[in-house]
């Protein structure tokens, strides 16, 4: 049985893609309407639910890098996806702010295992 944090991510991440979706569908056409819809949709979801992740398993003992990490999951992925979808569209925004906190959670990764070790 689902519960409403289970579905929250889902329902958070359908308004923007709908929009994305309409907007895109009248100006370039069906097809990459549908492929800005599910960017946005996916794109939202997935920082949705790595962000929960992160939040559930976050454990000061490991240290400040951990939270270093979730910071910057909290706020990279908006800020580029602001940044770079005031110039062009939600869905390349999205995609931007995506790599972004991937590379992000990728680099504090590296600097963990390096501090820390294996």
């Amino acid at each position: 049985m689902y519960t409403l944090t289970d579905l929250l991510p889902w329902i958070l991440a359908l308004p923007p893609a709908l929009w994305e979706t309409g907007r895109v569908w009248k100006a370039y056409g069906a097809a990459l309407g549908a492929v800005a819809g599910v960017i946005v949709f996916g794109g939202i979801f997935l920082w949705l639910e790595a962000l929960a992740l992160i939040i559930s398993d976050l454990d000061m003992r490991l240290g400040p890098i951990v939270a270093l990490q979730a910071f910057c999951l909290l706020i990279a992925p908006p800020a580029v996806t602001w940044w770079v979808g005031r110039k062009s569209s939600l869905a390349a925004g999205i995609f931007a702010g995506l790599t972004a906190g991937f590379c992000l959670l990728f680099a504090t990764s590296v600097i963990w295992l390096a501090v820390e070790g294996a």
